[in-house]
């Protein structure tokens, strides 16, 4: 018996919290009326078949007979002001700062994320495949050489015959750009990648203590990570 006592008590007592929640919840309710026929501001609005969906120590928020609307305490009668909990002055004004803050804080978040969009748009529109000569690793990418692939006429060829050849070399351009979020790679590494021109530069310090400004692109897409990929068995 004592075992089936400790098996009812913890969903007994969770029952209870519940209730007590449930009851709590609707006295909440209960604080304040739900609907009115008319309400009438200090100003003289009149706002007919009015109801009210939302108290906050700032005022209340209300569906009416045209449409919704919020209404400050301060513009209600001390009636309803104490029909609605009250009016608490300070109280009401750290919840505005509160929700202007969040307010800011939701304006400056869209602004950034419309600027980052616009930003992958650019990139989008100005990205290039090409090939890279790594020069030097730094913390947040790497200073590199863009490769030119150059085609040369071997044999008769050179002299307009029929017979011959080509070879394809891959040089060092003389575009040297720092390339922002490669890493993993080392010095004299070359490897393919699509990247884009942000329209800034990046400035940095040689080993002989020079500063050097570059480009800077960011990397899009290593396609030696996506090589691979393809092929488990590359390393």
């Amino acid at each position: 018996m004592k075992t089936r006592k400790k098996k009812l008590l913890l969903p007994t007592i969770l029952a209870i919290g519940v209730m007590n929640a449930w009851s709590q919840g609707t006295e909440l309710e209960k604080d304040y009326p739900k609907k009115l026929e008319k309400i009438t501001t200090e100003a003289g609005e009149v706002y007919e078949s009015v109801t009210v969906t939302k108290v906050t120590p700032s005022g209340i928020r209300i569906f009416h007979s045209t449409g919704v609307a919020g209404i400050p305490f301060e513009d209600l009668s001390k009636e309803l002001q104490e029909k609605f909990g009250g009016f608490d002055p300070e109280e009401a004004e750290a919840y505005r700062s509160k929700q202007n803050a969040l307010r800011r804080a939701a304006s400056r978040q869209k602004k950034e994320a419309m600027e980052k969009s616009k930003a992958a748009e650019n990139l989008e529109a100005k990205k290039r495949k090409f090939g890279v000569e790594i020069l030097r690793v730094l913390p947040n990418g790497v200073v590199a050489n863009i490769l030119e692939t150059r085609t040369k006429g071997v044999g008769s060829q050179r002299i307009g015959g029929g017979g011959g050849g080509t070879t394809i070399t891959v040089v060092r351009s003389s575009k040297v750009i720092y390339l922002e979020g490669l890493s993993g790679v080392g010095e004299t590494r070359r490897l393919g990648v699509i990247a884009a021109p942000d329209g800034t530069t990046f400035s940095y310090e040689t080993p002989k203590k020079e500063i050097k400004t570059l480009d800077r692109w960011i990397l899009l897409e290593n396609l030696d990570e996506e090589s691979k990929k393809d092929d488990p068995d590359r390393k």
